[in-house]
């Protein structure tokens, strides 16, 4: 090989080596309560860019509940009777599309990607469960740290 050509290879790796995502090595931030880890995790999902946040998150001691499919409102409108005069009523389903059982998670891996951190979730298995983006580093650490504390807590799954 000449020099150019070694040249333009090393600049061609150099290129898509750019595009490449960097495991970051995760540092626990601190101790945390419930309350602040439900917190947590709940701002960080749903701080993401649209594309990514699910329409809602609900987070119990057992698990993480994403909702990314339909929620309907309604309107209950009831003519007046003898009894009553108009009734109306407004309500909404949601519904959870994705449970993440805190006893099932193994591995949580934490990326650097240009200037995105990404946190990916992963089942004791090492089926990747899902991956939370976010700008703030200490926020993806805290994520993680939140996470761990319901691991900790959780049954045996």
């Amino acid at each position: 090989m000449n020099k150019k050509m070694i040249i333009s290879l090393a600049l061609l790796v150099l290129f898509f080596l750019q595009g490449c995502a960097t495991e970051i090595q995760h540092i626990k931030q601190s101790e945390m309560s419930g309350d602040s880890a439900v917190k947590i995790i709940e701002q960080v999902i749903m701080e993401q860019p649209s594309k990514f946040r699910p329409e809602f998150v609900t987070v119990t001691s057992d698990y993480v509940g994403i909702g990314s499919g339909l929620i309907t409102k309604g309107l209950y409108y009831a003519p007046p009777s003898d009894y009553s005069d108009i009734s109306m009523s407004t309500h909404s389903t949601r519904s959870i599309n994705k449970r993440i059982y805190f006893n099932s998670i193994g591995a949580i891996k934490l990326f650097e990607k240009r200037e995105w951190f990404i946190v990916q979730v992963f089942s004791k298995e090492g089926y990747k469960y899902g991956q939370v983006y976010t700008r703030s580093k200490t926020k993806a650490m805290r994520f993680i740290d939140a996470i761990n504390h319901f691991k900790a807590n959780a049954g045996n799954g």
